[in-house]
């Protein structure tokens, strides 16, 4: 049964071809028409699978955040609501990760970490005075260690992440929380272990975990509590702040 579909197109390079191509072949627009669509079925309906492959995974992968992250809420007996509405407060947020590394580099074991701290920060402030923008009012900086998954010959990266604003209606999301969890880990360990094995505790005053953006193989996860909670230092942090690794955070 043959079917009739009109379509509409202003390229006209593309239609003098399909016209040569009938004109040389002594057949109509329309068969030629035809037998391209014909032909490029077979890979439409292969990209349409993949699509559908991708869209489901990352849906998987999704309700798997949220379910460990509503697991560990409500064994701590918060209310999955507030949960659910910290999730959708969160996409409010805006997190500009800059496409190049701020620096690289290499760090002791833990045990060691006390000891390199002062001479590490003052390394980092160095590199961060080269890289930091001018001021643009209430723009906080984040920076961020993060593994190095790239195969170089530096484990870590510190990253420069943009952050204009922290404070969504009566919530505030705390930057000195924020901190970046490999799939992989999360997968392994669930949001609450992974973090436990971190030194990263919530206090009482912390409501949840969340996850607010998709950064490499993983993601960027923040904490959240009500602005009434807040600390001074939450409420109005400095212009640049640096998330060292190792650091206890609670």
């Amino acid at each position: 049964m043959i079917k009739r579909i009109t379509f509409n197109t202003d390229d006209n390079l593309t239609i003098d071809s399909i016209d040569r191509y009938a004109e040389s072949n002594g057949t109509s627009r329309s068969k030629v028409i035809c037998e391209l669509l014909r032909s490029t079925a077979p890979i439409l309906d292969f990209v349409t699978y993949q699509n559908r492959i991708t869209q489901e995974v990352e849906s998987r992968l999704f309700s798997l955040f949220y379910h460990e992250v509503r697991h560990f809420e409500t064994q701590n007996t918060k209310d999955e609501i507030t949960l659910k509405h910290l999730h959708l407060l969160s996409k409010k947020l805006i997190f500009s990760i800059s496409p190049k590394p701020v620096m690289e580099f290499s760090l002791p074991p833990r045990q060691e970490w006390e000891g390199y701290r002062k001479e590490f920060c003052q390394k980092v402030s160095g590199h961060i005075e080269l890289f930091e923008p001018e001021s643009k009012g209430d723009v906080r900086h984040v920076y961020l260690c993060v593994e190095n998954n790239l195969g170089r010959n530096f484990k870590y990266e510190l990253i420069q992440i943009e952050i204009p604003e922290f404070i969504v209606d009566e919530y505030l999301f705390d930057l000195h929380s924020l901190c970046y969890v490999k799939l992989v880990d999360f997968c392994n360990d669930g949001i609450a272990e992974y973090m436990q094995k971190k030194k990263k505790h919530l206090s009482a005053a912390y409501l949840s975990w969340v996850p607010v953006v998709r950064f490499r193989d993983g993601y960027i996860f923040i904490a959240a509590l009500q602005i009434n909670k807040a600390s001074t230092e939450q409420l109005y942090p400095s212009e640049s702040i640096v998330n060292y690794p190792y650091d206890c955070w609670k």
